[in-house]
């Protein structure tokens, strides 16, 4: 049926006008004398599909037709692949007594448009190609999975990756592979959208990645079933642009401490939404404990989000130190000061030797007795102080005044003499003195 079909189809295409009507040395048996070819007409065969690599189902079958559309007996062709880089079987035949011809066709390994061309050289040693069989090779299995794009990226906390994250399938042969199902899943409370795609026809599958909260590497792995998941990475770097939104006590408070020691800092912590430091200014405001304003605010530039501030109180009694931050609710540290005398801003102090002497309270006025008087102008806010002593040769001193946890007082730095009129400086040296 197949033979006599293409004989058919041959005729069929004289009786439409092509070749004139029929005659010319034709017969009414389907035969020829005129063996010069005109055309080969394609029967079987042509716009297959099979996987790269692999023999076409069905062979390639053409109808050699002369001028008249008669078959033409014995007529050698060739078959040449022309694009795909695959092979035929034999490469050349001859038409049969139905003027047929067939070849087997194995396709190239490249995924994609292959063709098959028959021809001849005719009477006159022209190379003509008669026909064209076409082919579509497709992709092979699936038998490897690679990165195609969007790793190691660097974006802050929580942010959406700008390239998104491709995967390739191939096949064997390299050739990108469609219809593959591919699964995202980020880690480190990431999120990828979306989180299963299948392969298109370049063999891609692609997702947004959004990172999550945690600092530092980041990963989301794209599955394929029967393969180790690839692993993508990035780096979340910490959000700090955003606003202030909290601000937390981290120490000093409900301290009781003597008048006039230093105390330990009041530190405070400033955090945005994500809960990462925002170096904020930060106003610490004293009040008594009946709300009345004690010492003026001072600000303090937050470092890390840490911000701290201490000082001495000079009077006994209990405080409310209050750390706000603009458009947050503030908290407020308590403090209690007990009375002590263990020394006093802007007083007089006595030792009983330059060398070796004890600390006693006093003021401007007074001289107590066995004591060497001195007026002591300190720093409140971190314990130095300079002193003189004398009349007629004084002495100048110059130290660091502070209070241990037993309440213990030092006093230690350098001395000189200055004699009266000026003049060199003598009996430089070291002391200390300490109250116990």
């Amino acid at each position: 049926m197949k033979l006599f079909a293409g004989v058919l189809t041959c005729l069929m295409f004289v009786f439409s006008g092509c070749g004139g009507g029929g005659g010319g040395g034709g017969s009414t048996d389907g035969t020829t004398t005129d063996n010069i070819i005109a055309f080969a007409l394609i029967a079987e065969g042509n716009n297959q599909t099979a996987t790269v690599g692999t023999e076409l189902e069905n062979p390639l079958l053409a109808v050699i037709c002369n001028s008249e559309g008669q078959p033409i007996v014995g007529q050698t062709v060739t078959f040449k692949v022309v694009t795909g880089g695959g092979s035929v079987f034999a490469g050349a035949a001859t038409s049969d007594a139905d003027g047929i011809v067939r070849e087997r066709w194995t396709l190239g390994t490249t995924a994609g448009p292959q063709t098959v061309e028959v021809r001849a050289v005719n009477s006159r040693g022209e190379a003509i190609t008669y026909s064209t069989f076409n082919a579509l090779a497709v992709a092979d299995s699936v038998q490897t999975i690679e990165a195609s794009s969007g790793d190691n990226q660097i974006a802050s906390q929580l942010q959406l990756l700008p390239t998104p994250i491709k995967v390739i399938a191939k096949d064997i042969y390299g050739n990108p592979k469609a219809g593959v199902s591919v699964v995202f899943n980020a880690n480190n409370g990431g999120s990828a959208t979306p989180e299963s795609v299948v392969t298109n026809l370049d063999g891609e599958a692609q997702t947004l990645w959004s990172l999550g909260l945690s600092v530092g590497n980041q990963t989301l792995n794209a599955s394929v079933e029967g393969f180790t998941p690839l692993t993508f990475h990035a780096t979340a770097t910490l959000d700090i642009s955003s606003p202030p939104q909290n601000i937390e006590i981290v120490s000093g408070n409900f301290q009781t401490v003597a008048q006039n020691s230093l105390i330990n800092p009041f530190e405070v912590l400033v955090t945005n939404a994500l809960g990462n430091p925002v170096n904020a200014p930060i106003i610490f405001t004293t009040t008594t404990a009946t709300g009345d304003a004690y010492l003026s605010p001072v600000t303090v530039g937050a470092i890390d989000g840490i911000a701290s501030w201490g000082k001495r109180f000079p009077a006994d009694g209990e405080y409310q130190v209050t750390a706000s931050v603009e458009g947050v609710t503030p908290v407020t540290f308590t403090i209690t000061v007990t009375p002590s005398t263990l020394f006093l801003y802007d007083g007089n102090y006595s030792c009983n030797s330059i060398q070796s002497f004890s600390i006693t309270e006093g003021s401007v006025n007074d001289d107590p007795t066995g004591g060497i008087p001195f007026i002591a102008n300190l720093n409140t806010e971190n314990g130095h102080f300079t002193a003189t002593y004398g009349l007629n040769v004084p002495f100048y001193y110059d130290g660091w005044l502070t209070v241990d946890s037993n309440y213990h007082a030092t006093a230690e730095g350098t001395y000189y003499q200055q004699p009266r009129g000026g003049g060199p400086q003598t009996s430089q040296g070291n002391w200390s003195c300490t109250r116990e």
